[in-house]
């Protein structure tokens, strides 16, 4: 019985390392519950995650499919947990305009939140914004792939790099 339980668990450890058993999580939900518990305190902010959790699951399940990995990762990781989060917000609040305000003002805590760890990061580079640059044309190729964006550069030079979006997924 012991080596059938230990070849049980070696495949259980190798398919999680393979990530096929992969469970599905709402991104940045911790903070999305910290922003919910300032705005409507702690016991409101757990039961509003409760129900975004289940909305995200439902949203999930009945996501389309992308070949394009890109394509896939902002449904996945952008489209659906924001879809989730408005409907909830729309539900408890009953205003679509301020279910809008909550969930801009949620998703502004997350996304600059990440950028606190960015910039620091960037300033101990002797030239960052020839490493801004690169993660920036890096980024615009890897996350927003030409199946669902079309991006041009109007400037790449050491001192500027800016583009239009003319196409977009959303």
């Amino acid at each position: 019985h012991f080596l059938l339980f230990f070849f049980c668990g070696v495949l259980l450890a190798y398919l999680i390392r393979q990530n096929r058993l992969k469970t599905v999580r709402f991104p940045q939900l911790k903070n999305i519950q910290k922003g919910l518990a300032e705005k409507y305190g702690t016991v409101e902010a757990a039961f509003l995650v409760g129900k975004l959790e289940a909305r995200f699951e439902d949203l999930y399940s009945h996501r389309p499919r992308f070949r394009e990995p890109g394509l896939q990762s902002h449904v996945d990781q952008l489209i659906i947990p924001v879809l989730a989060l408005y409907q909830v917000l729309m539900e408890k609040l009953g205003e679509k305009e301020k279910a809008l305000e909550d969930v801009h003002s949620l998703m502004l805590q997350v996304v600059t939140g990440k950028s606190r760890l960015i910039i620091p990061l960037l300033q101990k580079f002797p030239k960052p914004f020839s490493v801004f640059r690169y993660a920036v044309r890096l980024v615009n190729r890897t996350t927003f792939p030409a199946p669902g964006w079309k991006i041009d550069y109007i400037e790449d030079s050491e001192e500027r790099i800016s583009f239009h979006i003319h196409e977009c997924l959303y």
